[in-house]
């Protein structure tokens, strides 16, 4: 009877420690899914670095750009929302998301207008770095989907929060952006509607990406994970 009973307790309680981490990983995809002024600040810098990168073809900048970019864990916090079914999460990334591209793509823009009406001796043909971000492939799909199963897992794992830097680095989400805006100011529209379609793929990638790695590590919808065993 003792031995039933200490088994009972041992699985009561993995299963309640399963659930506790559940619980922190959403807590943590909510305070990175809000678009406060920290990440707000980290949008515009990281944008200003890749904007200076893909014009003056600068891939440690762009590497650097990447980097500091938030937009990541608000993708992943979106895929979070729909699987646990949680809509305080499901508004707060789907705003985020919404305002940092909006954000990243109007800076772009206007930086890119600005500079190539300076006399810096900047040459008028699109950068190199611009014109590689406007021909997405099912190179970058595969990408994107390895990249966002990495960075669900990373998250929802202890001590695994290092791989998020590759992540960010392998899933480029800001040089599209970015792309986007420096085609707008161009007025090339090859370069605006190529960079859109790989941001889009992008974050498709890593939004379907992020929902398959999180159920096949038992997330749940949170009235479900939270109900005793019978």
């Amino acid at each position: 009877m003792d031995t039933s009973h200490n088994q009972k307790d041992k699985q009561q309680n993995k299963r309640t420690g399963k659930e506790t981490r559940q619980l922190i990983v959403i807590d943590e995809l909510m305070s990175t899914s809000s678009l406060g002024s920290d990440h707000f600040i980290l949008i515009v810098l990281s944008c200003i670095l890749a904007t200076f990168g893909l014009i003056t073809n600068s891939v440690a900048v762009i590497i650097g750009a990447m980097l500091v970019a938030p937009l990541l864990s608000p993708i992943l916090g979106f895929s979070m929302a729909l699987l646990t079914v949680h809509p305080i999460m499901f508004r707060r990334s789907f705003f985020y998301i919404i305002r940092g591209a909006a954000i990243s793509i109007a800076l772009s823009a206007g930086i890119a207008w600005l500079v190539y009406r300076l006399p810096l001796g900047l040459p008028v043909e699109m950068p190199a770095e611009v014109l590689a971000r406007s021909h997405p492939s099912l190179f970058d799909l595969g990408i994107a989907l390895a990249g966002g199963a990495t960075a669900a897992f990373a998250i929802a794992r202890p001590r695994l929060s290092a791989a998020l830097s590759g992540a960010a680095i392998a899933t480029a989400l800001m040089p599209p952006l970015c792309t986007i805006g420096i085609g707008i100011a161009f007025a090339n529209s090859a370069v605006l509607f190529g960079a859109l379609l790989l941001y889009s793929i992008n974050f498709v990638a890593i939004f379907l990406a992020g929902i398959i790695t999180f159920a096949l590590m038992g997330f749940r919808p949170i009235n479900q994970s939270v109900k005793p065993s019978r």
